[in-house]
C-alpha cells in the first residue's frame, strides 16, 4: 500500500490556521488582563469613596476609630491618632464592612495580590496594591493599565524582586 504524503498547500493551510488561533488567543488574554486592570481600578475607586464616608460619619479614618466597640461591639478599636498604623490596617475592612459603607469583605482585587489601607509618613491615608508579603507582584503594563486617569505624580511605585508595588493617596 502506497503511503500518502501531504502537499505543500495542504501543510501551508495548516500552518496559517494555527498562527489565526495563536494569535486570538494571545488577543484574548491581552482583553482579560486589561478587564482585570480595569476592574481592579473601580475597586480602588469604591475603597476611596468607602473610606472618605467613613471619615465624614465617624470622624476618624476605619482602623483609627477609638469609638467602633460603642458602636459595633465585636470591633477592635483604634489609637484615634487620625492615622492608620501597620497593626490598625487590619481592622480596615472589619469597620467599612460593620459600619455599612462597604457591602462585603469581597475586596480581593481582580488583578490579584490584596489591598491594604495605610497611613504613609509622606503621603496620609493611602490605598496599596501589594502581594501578601506586602511586596510587588504588578508589571508596568499592569500598572499604566490601572492608574489611567490617576494623576501620575501622585502615585508611587515600589520595586521589588517579585515585581511592583503601588501605593495611591487618598486625596
Amino acid at each position: 500500500m502506497p503511503l500518502r504524503s501531504y502537499s505543500l498547500i495542504e501543510i501551508s493551510i495548516v500552518l496559517i490556521i494555527l498562527s489565526i488561533l495563536t494569535g486570538l488567543s494571545i488577543k484574548g488574554f491581552d482583553l482579560l488582563d486589561q478587564a482585570k486592570s480595569k476592574s481592579t481600578m473601580a475597586q480602588i475607586q469604591n475603597l476611596t469613596i468607602a473610606l472618605e464616608q467613613y471619615r465624614q460619619q465617624y470622624g476618624y479614618f476605619p482602623g483609627d476609630d477609638p469609638h467602633i466597640a460603642q458602636r459595633f461591639e465585636t470591633a477592635i478599636p483604634g489609637n484615634g491618632d487620625h492615622r492608620i498604623s501597620e497593626e490598625e490596617s487590619t481592622h480596615v475592612f472589619d469597620h467599612l464592612i460593620q459600619s455599612g459603607c462597604l457591602s462585603s469583605k469581597a475586596m480581593i482585587p481582580k488583578i490579584g495580590g490584596i489591598f491594604k489601607v495605610i497611613s504613609v509618613d509622606t503621603m496620609g491615608v493611602c490605598i496599596t496594591l501589594c502581594n501578601q508579603n506586602n511586596q510587588g507582584f504588578l508589571n508596568q503594563k499592569q500598572i499604566d493599565q490601572i492608574t489611567q486617569g490617576i494623576e501620575s505624580s501622585l502615585i508611587k511605585i515600589d520595586t521589588h524582586p517579585s515585581g511592583k508595588m503601588m501605593t495611591i493617596p487618598l486625596g
